[in-house]
Order: structure tokens, then C-alpha cells, then sequence
């Protein structure tokens, strides 16, 4: 992080360093920024991002620089009478069943994919495994039933969680018909004292099985079940490998792992950059991070004689930027 932060009031402020005797310039370099066209002159101009995939919750965005993808979380993890009526407020409609449940998740993706959403994401490992067992629909209606006629703050988690299997797998069907990708956070959570074996993407082995015509996107690395991350998007057609977030978590890992990506997984499935970042500026430091990496394990190929050069500019390209491109169906120009 120290050094994201480093490259990047350097790259855009001219700032060498991050000290007592520089925070007061940074400071006011930083109030200057803030005025029209620089988000466009930062991602742009500076850090030549062709389109940021923005995971913001909403819609209405500057499509020359974002390409929204929404969430349907909630859909999924249903827990009391409360989560079920701010889902009826959201689609508007009443929800008395299972079957009305699934009706209002399909609802909401309808508009989400009408107001030109590039893909879905889920980051349920935040709050329980990724493990989603194939329940029977019998199962997931007792699980509502409960959850219907509770009326204080909601079943435990073990009586839901049928529910919740339930409704990831129609997640899935649904997400199948629109033709988007499904993002999924795998591996490190942020902030400390997280579950981190609930991340573990081999949890998701039995999703990649049964849907084939999915377009499952493994965030993170999956660190630190890194190799075990790699091996499903060797082994599973359907399954993307996603360095979002990696090199700010390890920079090293980042180049260990990219080694082993280039010579296992098929190379239009690999995507060597995702800034995860709240500000623009985090944004464009990690940007020049990644590109660090991708030289440096490019180089290196290179010099092992893995690769040519011709070899690594082509994949240079294809891992930053027509890999994503083509997984979200964006349309980005050199």
C-alpha cells in the first residue's frame, strides 16, 4: 500500500515523498484536484485505463470512463422479515413465497442488465462460505417459511443457509441467460479477523461443474489459496484468473504467481490488473504497480527463453487489456 501511495502522489502531483515536511503540499495538491475533468485526466491522460469496471452499486455512471456491475447479494442472503421487504421496495413486488423471491431477483437483473451492466458480483465470503450446496427447492421453502413468519431479527444463519444455497443457484441460472460474467470474491478479506477459509474458491468446485455456460471471474488470487486458484482456472473452461487487488496485497506474490499463471492457465483467461481502489489516484498507483509486475515477469520469460519478445508484448496485451475487454464485451480502442 505504502507504495501505491508512493507512485502515486509522485505520478500525479510531483510529491517524492510522504513526510512531515510534505503532507501540508500534498494536502493542498490534493484540494486543488478536485474539479471537473480529473477523473478523466487521471485515468485517461495519466494512467491510461481504458474503461474502470466500477463495483459502486449504481447505474448511472460516466460510461467513457465506467462500466458498472451490480450486485445481487441480497437476493441471496435473505435473513428476516426486514431483508425481505426492503427487497419488495426495491422491485416492488410482494414477496409471499420462494417462488416470489426468485421472481424479484429476476426482476431487479432485468433492469440492472437494461441499464447496461457489464457483469454481477458477489462477495458473499464476507459473510459465510463460499460453499453452496445443491439443496432441493422443498428444503429452500421451509427455510423462507421460517424466515416469513419470524418476527424478531431473523433465523440463525444454519436455518438460512438452505435458502441462501438456493437462491445462489438461481443467481447463477439467471446470471447464464443474460450472458454476463459473474465476479466472486475469493481469498483475502478485507480488514482483519475475517473467516478466511470461508473465501477458499475451491468451495466453488460443484458451481463451475453443473454450470458450464457460466463465466465465473475468481477475484483476488484467491490468496492465500493461490495455487489451488490458479488450478481451477487451469482446469475448469468456465473459471477466469483475476489479479485484482494482488499486487497491492503483495507485489511478490503478484510476480510468483503471474509466473505460474502464463505457464498453466490459457492466456485469454488470465487478467493482470484490477485497481479495488476507492480513490482514482490508489487507482493509478496500482496501476503502475501492475505494469511494474507484468515487465518484470515478462522480462524475465524473455531472458528463459519461455517466451519471445513478440510473444510477450502479445500477451502484455492481452492480460491487461483485451482479456477484460472481451470477458465484459466492452468496447475500449488502443
Amino acid at each position: 500500500m505504502l507504495k501505491q501511495t508512493l507512485m502515486a502522489i509522485k505520478g500525479l502531483f510531483g510529491i517524492d515523498d510522504l513526510n512531515g515536511d510534505t503532507y501540508s503540499q500534498l494536502s493542498r495538491a490534493i484540494a486543488n484536484s478536485r474539479r471537473p475533468g480529473w477523473y478523466r485526466h487521471v485515468m485517461k491522460e495519466k494512467a491510461n485505463i481504458a474503461v474502470s469496471i466500477l463495483d459502486a452499486q449504481i447505474t448511472e455512471v460516466d460510461r467513457e470512463l465506467f462500466a458498472p456491475v451490480m450486485r445481487l447479494d441480497h437476493y441471496i442472503i435473505a435473513q428476516s422479515r426486514r431483508d425481505l421487504a426492503s427487497l419488495e421496495e426495491e422491485t416492488g413486488i410482494a414477496i409471499h413465497s420462494l417462488d416470489d423471491l426468485v421472481r424479484a431477483m429476476q426482476t431487479i437483473l432485468g433492469k440492472y442488465v437494461a441499464s447496461g451492466v457489464v457483469g454481477i458480483k458477489s462477495s458473499l465470503a464476507y459473510d459465510r462460505t463460499l460453499q453452496y450446496d445443491k439443496v432441493s427447492q422443498n428444503e429452500a421453502e421451509v427455510a423462507f417459511n421460517r424466515i416469513a413468519r419470524h418476527l424478531g431479527d431473523g433465523v440463525a444463519w444454519l436455518e438460512a443457509k438452505p435458502l441462501q444455497d438456493y437462491m445462489m443457484h438461481q443467481v447463477i441460472r439467471a446470471v447464464i441467460e443474460t450472458g454476463l460474467p459473474l465476479q466472486i470474491h475469493t481469498g483475502l478479506q478485507e480488514g482483519n479477523e475475517n473467516i478466511i477459509t470461508n473465501a477458499n474458491p475451491t468451495h466453488l468446485i460443484n458451481l463451475f461443474i453443473e454450470y458450464r455456460e457460466a463465466k465465473f471471474d475468481l477475484f483476488h488470487g484467491g490468496y492465500p489459496y493461490v495455487h489451488e486458484w490458479a488450478t481451477l482456472a487451469k482446469n475448469f473452461a468456465n473459471v477466469y484468473a483475476d489479479l485484482c487487488w494482488v499486487h497491492i496485497i503483495s507485489p511478490g506474490i503478484g510476480r510468483r504467481l503471474l509466473h505460474e499463471l502464463i505457464e498453466t492457465v490459457p492466456s485469454n483467461k488470465i487478467m493482470a490488473y484490477g485497481g479495488d481502489a476507492i480513490t482514482v489516484e490508489m487507482a493509478y498507483g496500482h496501476a503502475r504497480m501492475a505494469r511494474q509486475v507484468v515487465a518484470r515477469v515478462l522480462s524475465e520469460k524473455v531472458t528463459e527463453g519461455y517466451l519471445n519478445e513478440n510473444e510477450a508484448t502479445a500477451l502484455a496485451r492481452k492480460i491487461l487489456r483485451d482479456n477484460p475487454a472481451d470477458l465484459f464485451r466492452l468496447s475500449v480502442t488502443s
